[in-house]
């Protein structure tokens, strides 16, 4: 407070004094104070004009934000009351707060700052595509680990639209990535085909050299995913081989535990499935020599499934 307004602790305490007589705030004592009731909060908060009242915002923000690094929401939320002048550091301070919240997994309050810092984002004019498809992979993985699969794949799509714009793959591969990763079904609804994610992947592939790399590699997997549905085992089947082919030959031990596990969900037809049971068996593996415990984890449950599809319990102690 004392921050905010400018002034001394002991100015602050004298101010406070009429309304500690009155009973409108009470002393908790080691400089902690609260209001006596939320309707003296409102009624104080509602004199305060509205120019005044951003200002306040700001100032607190400003505060919180540079000596406590863990009050993030609180932080956001202050910016956001701060009117269009900080609307610039209202949506990174939201995003911030999402990327917290995730870090203590938070997913469903995450899905709440990511939303806010997109719809601040909208009133930034000076805000670029890239910062917007940045906010939406963020909302995205969130609402993935939530739950939210409908509002993970709007956002996803969004993103690599935003991506084809600009021309750039590598962001077709991150976008796509988050629902990809660890997948162990396919990333779409049953039966659907996205014509413009399609489209957009073809051409990322064409603006890419056509030497070994790690987005190649991805994107050759994930255009392999998004026709799943598509009625094209032979061209799933080709892009795959080239994938994990390319991934071998990069010698990426982490990369190729993602192509073998993401790629037995894209090939998941009765068809493959000795093939896709090898894969499974070499990624967990792979996933012990490399301490990767999540990884090793989805391999033994993708191996599980191939043993019950094929009526057998062998290997699964």
């Amino acid at each position: 407070l004392a921050s905010a307004l400018e002034t001394s602790e002991l100015v602050v305490l004298d101010l406070l004094e009429a309304a500690l007589d009155a009973d409108l705030v009470h002393d908790l004592g080691g400089d902690r104070f609260r209001f006596g009731h939320a309707l003296v909060r409102d009624s104080a908060y509602a004199e305060l004009a509205p120019s005044r009242r951003e200002r306040m915002h700001a100032a607190v923000a400003e505060i919180l934000g540079t000596a406590n690094a863990d009050r993030a929401p609180e932080v956001a939320r202050h910016w956001a009351a701060a009117g269009d002048r900080f609307v610039h550091r209202a949506w990174r301070a939201a995003a911030h707060a999402g990327q917290v919240a995730m870090g203590a997994y938070a997913a469903e309050e995450a899905v709440g700052h990511y939303s806010s810092a997109l719809d601040l984002l909208e009133r930034d004019g000076e805000a670029t595509p890239r910062q917007r498809w940045d906010l939406l992979v963020g909302y995205a993985e969130a609402c993935r680990w939530s739950t939210r699969l409908l509002e993970a794949a709007a956002a996803i799509d969004e993103a690599i639209a935003i991506a084809d714009q600009l021309g750039e793959p590598a962001m077709v591969v991150g976008a796509a990535t988050v629902a990809a990763d660890g997948a162990v079904w396919p990333v779409r609804d049953y039966g659907v085909v996205s014509t413009e994610v399609v489209a957009a992947m073809r051409r990322a592939l064409e603006q890419l050299p056509r030497d070994d790399s790690e987005v190649r590699c991805r994107l050759l997997l994930l255009l392999a995913g998004e026709l799943f549905y598509d009625g094209r085992p032979a061209e799933i089947d080709a892009l795959f081989e080239d994938s994990l082919s390319m991934a071998r030959r990069l010698g990426d031990r982490r990369l190729l535990i993602s192509v073998l596990t993401y790629g037995f969900s894209v090939r998941w037809r009765r068809a493959t499935i000795a093939d896709r049971e090898q894969m499974a068996a070499e990624a967990i593996e792979l996933a012990r020599e490399h301490g990767d415990v999540r990884s090793e984890l989805l391999a033994r449950f993708l191996l599980a499934s191939v043993h019950f599809g094929l009526g057998t319990v062998k290997g699964l102690e």
